[in-house]
């Protein structure tokens, strides 16, 4: 009984993901349009919305015959950091290739802000089932690792694994290539304005450093035991995978 709930809570985190999609290509549309779309009743959409308001997806509701849900832009952030981002100092280091085991979300780049909101809630998940995973090399330190494609990025919440291992249908098992990794320290906030100025600043530093960005292997973010939400001494490691360049 318990597994089939476990079931039913990614089911739903899967179709609140595919909806926040939805409303990217479609952002105004009614409450029928969804229902029928991801074939589940009005009710239920009707929830999934409401959750969604909650957490900050900014829906605006429109009354009248002609009605419904709007999603509001909200606009980007500017493409350079601002004089008050993070300043931040790399370190080179080599990681030999491992395994990881968790929970994965496919997403377009202009969904990003949604997913700030989402990826914390499979945090959340992984935690709770942490017992599902065997061989697990460190409960302590969390892996985030993202895929950044030029349709969209992936990004997968793990642990660390010892070797491959059988896993829930609905968890995936992920590998990671050796390389040269760029190690860097994103320290306090964790809303998205801080988080974009810190990777603004990385990017700014391997170019002035004269790496490159290997497009072959995935970005790694590091959470342990430093990684303290809402505290004043919050940071985590964020590792850019890069290409040696002989000078």
């Amino acid at each position: 009984m318990l597994f089939r709930k476990e079931q039913l809570q990614l089911k739903k985190s899967k179709r609140m993901i595919q909806i926040l999609m939805y409303i990217h290509v479609n952002p105004k549309f009614t409450i029928r349009r969804l229902a029928d779309h991801f074939q589940v009743s009005y009710r239920t959409i009707q929830r999934d919305l409401q959750e969604l308001i909650e957490m900050g997806v900014p829906l605006y509701s429109e009354p009248g015959v002609n009605g419904g849900y709007r999603l509001i832009n909200q606009g980007a952030l500017p493409r350079q950091y601002t004089p008050s981002a993070q300043k931040v100092f790399g370190n080179l280091e080599y990681l030999d290739s491992f395994y990881a085991a968790g929970f994965c979300v496919e997403a377009p780049y202009d969904a990003r802000e949604e997913m700030h909101l989402i990826v914390p809630k499979m945090w959340i998940e992984l935690k709770k089932r942490v017992n599902e995973i065997s061989q697990i090399r460190d409960t302590k330190t969390k892996i985030g690792i993202s895929w950044m494609k030029e349709e969209g990025f992936t990004y997968y919440v793990t642990f660390e694994v010892k070797q491959e291992v059988t896993l829930p249908s609905d968890m995936v098992l992920t590998r990671v290539e050796s390389g040269s990794y760029i190690r860097f320290t994103h320290r306090g906030a964790l809303d998205k304005t801080a988080i974009d100025r810190t990777y603004y600043s990385i990017y700014d530093w391997l170019k002035q450093h004269a790496y490159e960005i290997d497009h072959n292997r995935p970005w790694l973010e590091m959470f342990d035991q430093r990684y303290s939400p809402g505290a004043p001494d919050n940071a985590y490691d964020i590792l850019a995978p890069v290409t040696v360049i002989n000078p």
